[in-house]
């Protein structure tokens, strides 16, 4: 029992890094879409 709980473990731990390096990438385009924003702001004026 011990061995499968540990694959377990493992499993939802891969998914969690995963799923936080796809935030990261999200929040990483996000960023690069603000400055696009703002840049666009400071050349419409």
């Amino acid at each position: 029992a011990t061995i499968v709980s540990l694959e377990d473990f493992e499993q939802r731990l891969n998914q969690a890094i995963e799923r936080n390096a796809f935030l990261e990438s999200e929040l990483d385009e996000k960023e690069s879409l603000l400055v696009s924003v703002q840049r666009l702001k400071d050349e419409a004026r």
